[in-house]
């Protein structure tokens, strides 16, 4: 009688054991966008911190390959927080959502990528696209890059306009700039010798997703004709322009809301 008992705790002990190193196992694969982003939880309330809005911005394209539900949480986001305003203050409010992002400029760009996306692999492009924001602005140590900084900046710039009543067009355009120096975009060759980590980091994966955009153009010219290669090129790049532009609209709402609690 014991030896079975003994048996049967050898039994479990081995079962627990091998539940035990299935669910590490597990949880070691899990996705590194989990952290700022959860497919099953969706998306926070419009946030206050840039870094963080882009972090999560960045988990949805990693997680679900499109730009819909970004732009779809968006829009409802800015309808939620206008109808707030007006309840607290008993004004009707001005969305901060660019004036020429109507429902339907939104649909239009749903329905083209999802035209082009099957044909050009855009779902992939889209989640690398955000596992490269995800790194770049966190760095291989975790801790942060030069991006971190950069928000930070415009941070400040974003709050000035909310305190105005302005609207955060210009700090968009602001933020794409020194994005584009900083990270050394475009530039036919980047030497990064004597680059502290964070500069390092930052650089390099906007370097990578160059790299990945370039091969992506190639297969768009190589299969249409130059006009129509422009168009989609135009509009793919576009595309992720508007979601950077909403992040940062993102943050004036957040403020916003903040503001009337």
């Amino acid at each position: 009688m014991k030896l079975v008992h003994k048996s049967l705790m050898a039994c479990a002990a081995a079962v627990c054991a091998l539940f035990m190193t299935t669910a590490v196992a597990e949880k070691a694969k899990a996705p590194e966008y989990l952290r700022f982003y959860s497919p099953d939880a969706g998306f926070k309330p419009a946030g206050t911190n840039l870094t963080e809005i882009f972090l999560q911005l960045a988990g949805s394209l990693e997680a679900h390959g499109s730009p819909e539900p970004y732009l779809r949480h968006m829009q409802k986001e800015h309808e939620r927080i206008s109808a707030k305003f007006a309840v607290k203050t008993g004004q009707p409010h001005q969305s901060r959502i660019p004036v020429y992002m109507t429902p339907e400029y939104v649909d239009r760009i749903v329905a083209n990528w999802n035209l082009l996306a099957p044909r050009l692999g855009l779902d992939v492009f889209a989640k690398e696209t955000g596992g490269f924001v995800r790194e770049g602005i966190r760095g291989t140590r975790d801790t942060g890059t030069i991006a971190v900084d950069i928000f930070n900046q415009q941070q400040k710039l974003v709050m000035d306009e909310v305190k105005t009543g302005e609207r955060g067009g210009k700090v968009f355009d602001q933020l794409k700039a020194k994005l584009y120096t900083e990270l050394e975009f475009e530039k036919p060759y980047v030497d990064m010798k004597g680059y502290e980590i964070p500069r390092r980091d930052a650089v390099s994966y906007a370097l990578i997703f160059q790299g990945t955009r370039d091969k992506l153009f190639e297969k768009i010219d190589a299969g249409a004709a130059p006009e129509k290669a422009a168009k989609m090129k135009d509009f793919i790049t576009g595309t992720f322009l508007e979601l950077g532009r909403l992040a940062v609209s993102e943050l004036e709402i957040g403020i916003l809301e903040w503001s009337l609690n």
